[in-house]
């Protein structure tokens, strides 16, 4: 994000080249491709400025850097410094650097007989503590000619000591709005005095025409606000606007959304197994046969937001049994194509599944204080050779920590457990209650890790039971129990099943 501030104390150290040790002047390095001089006969103020000589055509080799300067992270920034640029074979940018290798840009100089101001207004990065300024000089000349030269006086370094407003997180829901939703934007807000002003940019497809929107409602540090419906396939680009008691003003990263629910996501994920990891995987859950031109899995880094990971899609459909998996070696069950990319970081991280770039399904996992990319509030770290899997399969409330759940049994290209228990003795016991059954046949499947007797029942809205099915398990195994629907009524149902101790009950629907 950016912002822009009153300003405060100069930083740097010999601003206006007025000490110097030998050719060189105090405080202020420069790279091999420019020469540098003390002048006395053209500056700014002072009795001197600096002369830059450019010669080399390797860019960057042409740097005067300033000493470094010790920051706070995450402050309102302003670099700058007057040239005299007075040559047509070349031109000087502004520059800040940081000590985490990131950098800031500002705008070029212009050819002029006098002397002009660049400036760079920033933020300091999250993670860093030390920065410089920096001016660049550049050969512009159709033939290089080597005799380029600059004058460079009065360089500033400020920063804010009363912070600017902090957007610490923007998300929308729902992820994916079809054209009769109205999207919801939320942004936490944080402010050491009062947020007095915002606004809400947002534009169709691109931001060349954009309409501008106050908040809705205002909930602690979350402002609220209402995008109204859109066309399906659109893009809808939007960007925050704040400004707070102390006349600082901070401008968020753009963000984005897809019009039009694609009904692909993510459905079960497993990134962390014994040793050096194998047998990871993603599961993707759509309709059959659904194309997946243009969707891709992005890894995004919790330390810093910034993607580390993509595995494109392209090329791929979605198998006729609405699983789609993508596996990390040839040992992961039903897999539909084979990456070593899905053997993302363990939590806390983020997932997020992108058509044509715009973000339609998102998984953040772990806990702590990271970079969340992911929807509502994180799903939970998970244990190793442990999945954290959606249940029902493609339910989707926009809501990590409601929407997955911790799975001790992987279950790539099947059906998800919705229920992990442990019975007296410490053993395991999952149960797939598949959501919605089709055709003639209901499957149930139970995977137990220990002996023992299952009983199963199947009752209708009026409380009568209508099925009932008894197994012993003489051994820890995989189990099926089915169930006939060919002439079962399409309506609601409840299955109860017992097993020793457990007690579980669930809601099904039956459709033809």
């Amino acid at each position: 994000m950016f912002a822009f501030f009153l300003s405060a104390d100069n930083l740097i150290l010999n601003p206006g080249f007025e000490s110097w040790t030998e050719n060189t002047p105090d405080n202020w390095t420069h790279k091999s491709g420019i020469t540098v001089f003390k002048e006395d006969g053209l500056s700014h103020e002072g009795n001197f400025s600096l002369k830059d000589s450019l010669t080399t055509q390797s860019q960057t080799d042409a740097d005067l850097i300033s000493a470094s300067i010790e920051i706070s992270p995450g402050v309102a920034c302003t670099l700058r410094v007057w040239v005299y640029d007075n040559e047509p074979a070349g031109r000087l940018r502004l520059i800040a650097c940081w000590n985490t290798g990131d950098s800031d840009w500002g705008s070029y100089s212009a050819d002029s007989a006098n002397w002009q101001q660049l400036e760079l207004v920033t933020n300091t990065p999250f993670n860093a503590d030390s920065g410089s300024l920096a001016l660049r000089a550049y050969d512009i000349d159709s033939v290089w000619d080597g005799d380029a030269v600059f004058y460079i006086d009065d360089a500033e370094f400020i920063t804010i000591t009363e912070p600017p407003p902090f957007v610490k997180r923007i998300w929308h829901t729902p992820t994916h709005p079809t054209q009769t939703e109205t999207e919801n934007i939320y942004a936490e807000i944080l402010d050491n005095g009062n947020i007095t002003v915002d606004s809400l940019y947002y534009g169709i497809n691109n931001l060349d025409s954009h309409f501008a929107i106050t908040h809705a409602a205002i909930s602690g540090d979350t402002f609220s606000y209402n995008i109204p419906q859109q066309t399906e396939d659109d893009t809808v680009f939007y960007y925050l606007w704040v400004k707070d008691n102390d006349d600082s003003v901070t401008i968020s990263d753009t963000n984005t959304y897809y019009v039009g629910n694609k009904g692909i996501i993510i459905n079960e994920l497993c990134y962390d197994t014994p040793g050096s990891d194998t047998a990871c995987f993603v599961e993707l859950y759509g309709p059959p046969g659904a194309s997946l031109e243009g969707i891709e899995v992005v890894g995004v880094n919790g330390s810093d937001g910034e993607d580390y990971q993509n595995i494109d899609l392209t090329g791929y459909l979605i198998p006729s049994d609405g699983f789609f998996v993508i596996a990390q070696d040839s040992s992961v069950i039903n897999s539909d194509t084979i990456t070593t990319k899905v053997n993302l970081q363990n939590g806390p991280d983020n997932i997020e599944l992108r058509f044509k770039g715009i973000t339609i399904d998102a998984l953040g996992y772990g806990n702590g204080n990271f970079i969340f990319t992911g929807e509502g509030l994180p799903a939970p770290d998970i244990a190793y050779t442990n999945s954290l899997s959606r249940y029902p399969d493609g339910e989707d409330t926009d809501n990590n920590i409601s929407d997955f759940i911790e799975t001790t049994l992987r279950t790539p290209g099947e059906g998800n457990f919705s229920y992990i228990k442990e019975n007296n003795a410490g053993q395991p016991f999952d149960i797939s209650f598949p959501s919605i059954l089709l055709g003639n046949k209901g499957e149930f499947i139970i995977k137990a890790g220990g002996k023992g007797r299952v009983d199963f029942s199947i009752f209708n809205i009026l409380g009568q039971q209508i099925f009932n099915s008894k197994k012993d398990f003489s051994n820890p195994g995989t189990y099926k129990i089915e169930w006939n629907i060919k002439d079962v009524c399409p309506g609601v149902y409840f299955c109860n099943l017992q097993y020793e101790e457990i007690l579980l009950t669930e809601k099904i629907l039956v459709i033809r």
